[in-house]
């Protein structure tokens, strides 16, 4: 495997642990925000619609079911098709703030 291309970030220390801060923050505000949720949703039982003093704060509904279109079975029953259909993109390069 060859060597990645790096780059020393001495110049923006503060700026990765900043992020690291932050990031910590956000889990622990999620991790918040999924109990209050949850608290609510107990509250709201069956209910599609929660009120606080008689104005809608809070919907929750069904949807309806999302169609998914099986890649893996068009690929298995219509390789041919598949090949002439697929298309190739850049790959993502995903930012991450490691430790």
């Amino acid at each position: 495997m060859s060597e990645l291309n790096t780059t020393d970030l001495d110049t923006v220390r503060d700026a990765v642990a900043a992020l690291k801060a932050i990031d910590s923050q956000m889990r622990a505000l999620t991790e918040t925000k999924t109990s209050l949720q949850n608290d609510i949703k107990e509250a709201m039982g069956a209910a599609e619609v929660g009120k606080l003093d008689g104005h809608t704060v809070v919907t929750w509904k069904y949807t309806k079911k999302p169609e998914r279109f099986n890649v893996t079975a068009f690929r298995r029953d219509y390789p041919a098709l598949a090949e002439q259909y697929t298309e190739l993109n850049d790959a993502p390069r995903p930012f991450k703030v490691l430790g």
